[in-house]
């Protein structure tokens, strides 16, 4: 199947919002990746570096400037707060453990007020399974 660019593109800025926010992991980004080579035929190459890529590297580092300048993920700053209630729902930030931009009930907050986001979040990442 052939990839229609300008979704990819939106796909992997969410994907790329949602690794820098903590709420997915770079081994869920992986699987994504790997989703994506098998569902199109025609992706762009970074594609396979992004997947390849050690755990210890910038994974996003590998996209070429000419790709990277569409990467918008045009989130505004609560629905980007609803990723960091993601990451909170996952347990990657606790009270103990606490996200350095928002806290808990805020992130949460914004969560519940932006359910499109969490909507997106399990159409992207179909294998997470979220309560």
């Amino acid at each position: 199947m052939k990839v229609d660019l300008d979704v990819f593109h939106e796909d992997l800025a969410f994907v790329r919002v949602a690794r820098y926010s903590g709420a997915v992991l770079y081994h869920e980004v992986i699987e994504w990746g790997y989703a994506q080579i098998k569902k199109y035929d025609n992706l762009p190459t970074f594609i396979f570096e992004l997947v390849e890529c050690d755990e210890n590297q910038d994974m996003f580092s590998q996209i070429s400037v000419f790709h990277s300048k569409h990467l918008r993920a045009n989130l505004t700053n609560r629905e980007h707060r609803a990723l960091y209630g993601i990451a909170y729902k996952r347990g990657f930030y606790s009270k103990e453990n606490p996200c350095e931009l928002c806290t808990e009930k805020t992130a949460l907050k914004n969560l519940e007020n932006n359910p499109h986001i969490l909507e997106r979040f399990k159409e992207i990442f179909p294998f997470i399974k979220l309560d």
